[in-house]
């Protein structure tokens, strides 16, 4: 059985090891934006929220690290960072995990920036492409 926790900023540390390796898959996708060290601090500051999934055997078989995030006219949960083995079979879990706790905070909906290969897996679960990010760089 797979299950799926959001993790206390004080427990952080004691995960960290076990599912930084799915952080890191995650991260080298940013094109510098973020290194996993960075990702560690944003989460022992109480920036982000860090998510794991682990199997009955207490194996880390993913992560996930979401932001709340203040719009002038919007409060968002967003998806930063997402990452793991076995996904098709968690991702809904995870997906409503994400709605649960936005609604909690009373979130006016789930954001995610991703490459294109997420638009296709999570559309069946109701997620909708608003608009892409480009960039050019300058080096």
């Amino acid at each position: 059985m797979i299950n799926i926790s959001l993790v206390p900023v004080d427990e952080i540390r004691n995960v960290w090891d076990k599912v930084s390796k799915h952080i890191k898959k995650a991260t080298d996708y940013t094109y510098g934006r973020y290194k996993e060290i960075d990702v560690l601090h944003e989460c022992l500051t109480n920036k982000f929220q860090l998510w794991v999934v682990y199997d009955e055997g207490t194996e880390y078989i993913g992560a996930a690290v979401t932001e709340v995030i203040h719009y002038p006219r919007k409060k968002v949960l967003s998806v930063v960072f997402l990452s793991g083995d076995q996904f098709s079979e968690w991702m809904p879990e995870i997906d409503q995990k994400f709605v649960d706790f936005a609604k909690v905070l009373e979130c006016d909906f789930v954001e995610a920036c991703g490459r294109a290969g997420w638009e296709r897996k999570v559309k069946k679960l109701g997620w909708l492409k608003r608009f892409s990010i480009i960039e050019r760089p300058l080096t």
